[in-house]
């Protein structure tokens, strides 16, 4: 249903409400107005730069008790109903028609009823309705923000976040703050991660909806960075510096909200002078602003260290509840196998989701293997079976122990091996357990308690199985990806200075087919066997964005080239014992070449980025099967070609971090940046802290946060801006943090162009201004008050149309 509402002022001028209403497709229908048909209010904000100023409305409807109660006005969502005021275009007439509704006229406010349920008087023929309503702007706050999977222009990010409203036609952004020497607009130069606008999941049944921001938290965001407010007027959406207003630098650039259609620079300007024309009625306040002792404004990186996610981080249980090929062994067997059982017991693991137990003899010794497989939303675990001659790709859901070794592939397991008998006593044991017909609980628990351990510490493996016969070799190996990202969310900039990243973690290998890891050593009976150094490496490919890690840091740009290629991650290096007593069934850690001078607690295989450019787009790593290497007789020095398969691999604690060289060691890129300004300490009241959620990079950890500057095909940290009202004030002060001045050519950093405001307005008593007016104040006017001498800027305004007058509230600038 349309209703729409016909009223005029005190002074002539006409109006239309016009109602909206979802899902109902029906003739217009004319009601009455009540009293105060249409009235606003944008409220008075505690600090002048508030980045936000919304108006909220009520619609006052004269209510028909006895034909319509106008029910479908009222709507649970945001969006439902949508509110007008109209006036007629060029100071005509409108032309209506009952099942049209209001044409030829220009929107004065445009939002939308708040959900609400309906709640009317019903006490006699006629009632007053009201509607409340709120602008576009402020139903951005029950959307959450919609990712678009890139870097993304703070333009694209606006009008992302405005075509969500569903009620504005174009914007205006203030021209006054740009790059330093350049003309064009910030808004188009400027680029952030979207992923700085979502908090961290917690668990996989968590949607990007329950971790984004609000579209009104990130515009916010975006005003309190550029040092602009935000507000609605008429049909446009305006970015307003006011103290570009008070020097006059009155250029915006001006966008459609559809993007169709740029205008280029604009002006917006209105000046107006205070005099008894303008006051609707007798009476006013004036008041003093208060002063600050000190300012502060902390940029609150969103840092970020895992280049992709951890790989448990939001994993999922999915081992089998049974496992037909191992669960009828009840003794130790000639292979070595032993009695397989299955438990759900929540002692034993971080969840009580299943979990396979395996008793198996592959020495001397009888040991116990605990294990539970995932699934990770971030990661690919590429399995192969062998059918019809060939490898062929054969993802499944659920994994058991069996699965395991008759496949070929990655897949990602909590595991624990333990000692627990000697195999002399294993058959006889396992006998007995089962003639005393003890429960599985009570086996394990036999087991546990034999080998002194009264629990299991499950470990983070990623286990890479090549077992025989139809074993996968070196040189097919790239047609095989076992393990690789995917679906990776999260999209930053990277690089610069001093930024690497860090491969970590240990390498455990073994021979044999079945996939358990332990602590025994080889049988050297066939003699001993060293592995070439060069050969001891796991072979990968990382790319992000359009680049690719060479392993050659004298390629390209400290080795980051276009070209496809891969890399090798050593877990050996010249003088390491390779023989294989010392490597098979061991720990050994990735080889560490982070240098000592990087400052950093970190251990692994070093990959700087380039020093040139950013990185951008979303990071995919790709690990291929393990790597055979040769070996050769330590007692001959004859050589004896792959003598040790690398059957299965256990990758454990396996993570790729992304860091920032401290060669000071005083951990200051791990702290927020706080700009803080003396103004007088003997003033009694301090400033409140502003957290800047959006920030300038200050060569600490990578942040999603931190804003860059597009420059041809890559990407560059945006340093200095720009300001063309503050510049000649800034000029003559320095703000200090650290031992970091700003520059006396005016330009520094966002955040400083903050301070540098605040200190201007918040050092002496600013007057506040209270009247009511006879004209609607425009919330870019300049506003000067000849009898006090100073300028004031709109910082409140509720406005009765009917009356055809406004309570003003305005504050000076300094």
């Amino acid at each position: 249903m349309k209703y729409t509402s016909v009223f005029e002022n005190i002074e002539g001028q006409r109006y239309a409400v016009v109602i909206t209403t979802e899902g109902v497709s029906a003739p217009a229908r004319e009601v009455t107005a009540g009293a105060s048909p249409f009235t606003t209010e944008m409220a008075e904000n505690d600090n002048i730069y508030t980045p936000s100023r919304l108006t909220t409305a009520k619609v006052e409807l004269m209510q028909d008790n006895g034909k319509d109660f106008m029910m479908d006005m009222y709507s649970g969502s945001a969006h439902g109903t949508k509110v007008e005021l109209l006036t007629p275009s060029d100071g005509g007439n409108y032309s209506y028609t009952d099942s049209e509704g209001i044409h030829n006229a220009e929107v004065v406010w445009t939002g939308y009823a708040t959900p609400v349920t309906y709640d009317g008087d019903y006490n006699g023929e006629h009632d007053t309705v009201t509607l409340e309503c709120v602008d576009g702007l402020a139903t951005l706050k029950n959307m959450k923000y919609k990712r678009t999977g890139k870097m993304i222009s703070f333009l694209s990010l606006i009008r992302n976040i405005l075509q969500r409203c569903d009620c504005y036609n174009t914007f205006y952004f203030s021209a006054a703050t740009h790059l330093p020497g350049l003309e064009t607009s910030i808004i188009e130069d400027a680029f952030i991660s979207e992923q700085n606008f979502f908090s961290a999941k917690d668990d996989t049944k968590q949607s990007d909806d329950d971790v984004a921001w609000t579209c009104l938290d990130v515009l916010e965001e975006i005003c309190r960075f550029f040092n602009v407010f935000v507000t609605a007027w008429e049909d446009s959406v305006y970015f307003i510096d006011i103290d570009a207003v008070k020097h006059g630098i009155d250029e915006f650039w001006k966008y459609s909200v559809d993007g169709t259609k740029s205008w280029g620079k604009v002006v917006v300007s209105d000046l107006i002078t205070v005099d008894g024309s303008l006051y609707s009625s007798s009476g006013g306040t004036l008041s003093l602003d208060e002063v600050y002792n000190k300012v502060s404004v902390k940029s609150n990186f969103s840092t970020y260290e895992n280049v992709i996610p951890e790989i448990f981080s939001l994993a999922e249980n999915v081992t089998k509840d049974h496992d037909v090929d191992k669960e009828t062994r009840q003794t130790v067997d000639a292979n070595g196998m032993g009695a397989v059982i299955y438990s759900s017991l929540q002692s034993y693991g971080e969840d009580k989701k299943n979990m396979e137990v395996l008793f198996i003899a592959p020495f001397n010794d009888v040991y116990a293997g605990f294990f539970k497989y995932y699934k990770s939303p971030y990661y690919k675990c590429h399995r192969y079976t062998w059918k019809n001659g060939k490898l062929t790709e054969n993802n499944i859901d659920e994994v058991n122990f069996t699965d395991t070794q008759n496949s070929y592939g990655a897949y990602l397991v909590k595991t624990y091996t333990l000692k627990v008998w000697d195999r002399l006593v294993a058959d006889k044991m396992f006998e007995l357990l089962v003639s005393l017909g003890l429960s599985q609980a009570d086996i394990i628990q036999m087991a546990l308690n034999n080998a002194n351990s009264g629990s299991v510490s499950l470990e983070d493996t990623i286990m890479l199985c090549n077992p025989s016969p139809h074993h996968i070799n070196n040189y097919d190996m790239l047609k095989y990806p076992f393990f690789e990202t995917e679906n990776i969310e999260g999209l930053g900039l990277a690089g610069g200075k001093d930024v690497f990243i860090v491969i970590s973690g240990t390498y455990r290998f073994q021979k044999y087919e079945a996939p358990f890891m332990s602590d025994s050593e080889e049988d050297l009976g066939h003699g001993r066997y060293a592995a070439k150094v060069e050969d001891c490496h796991l072979v990968a490919k990382l790319k992000w964005g359009d680049l690719y890690w060479s392993g050659d840091p004298s390629k390209g740009d400290n080795g980051w080239t276009r070209e496809d290629c891969t890399f090798n991650i050593p877990y050996a290096k010249d003088g390491d014992n390779t023989r294989a007593d010392n490597m098979m069934w061991k720990d050994v850690q990735i080889v560490n070449n982070v240098r000592w001078d990087c400052g950093v607690d970190l251990e692994g295989y070093y990959i700087p980025l380039p020093d040139a450019t950013l990185i951008s787009g979303l990071p995919k790593f790709t690990l291929y099967k393990p790597y055979d290497p040769q070996y050769y007789s330590t007692k001959s020095g004859e050589s004896k070609g792959q003598y040790y398969k690398h059957n299965v691999v256990f990758l454990k604690d396996f993570k790729i971090t992304l860091a920032k060289a401290d060669p000071s060691r005083e951990g200051n890129g791990d702290t927020d940046t706080t700009y803080t300004n003396i103004i007088d300490s003997n003033n009694a009241s301090e400033g409140d802290e502003e957290d800047f959620k959006i920030t300038t990079d200050d060569n600490k950890k990578p942040a999603y946060s931190n804003v860059a500057v597009k420059t041809g095909d890559g990407f560059v940290w945006l340093g200095d801006t720009h300001n063309d009202a503050t510049c000649e004030g800034e000029k003559e002060w320095a703000v200090v943090d650290d031992d970091a001045n700003a520059s006396t050519s005016g330009d520094m950093r966002q955040e400083q162009h903050r301070i540098y405001r605040y200190v201007t307005q918040y050092s002496s008593p600013a007057v506040k201004l209270g009247f009511t007016a006879r004209n609607i104040v425009k919330p870019w006017s300049l506003i000067y008050e000849p009898y006090i001498g100073k300028h004031l800027f709109l910082d409140a305004q509720n406005i009765d149309f009917k009356r055809a007058a406004a309570e003003l509230s305005t504050r000076e600038i300094k």
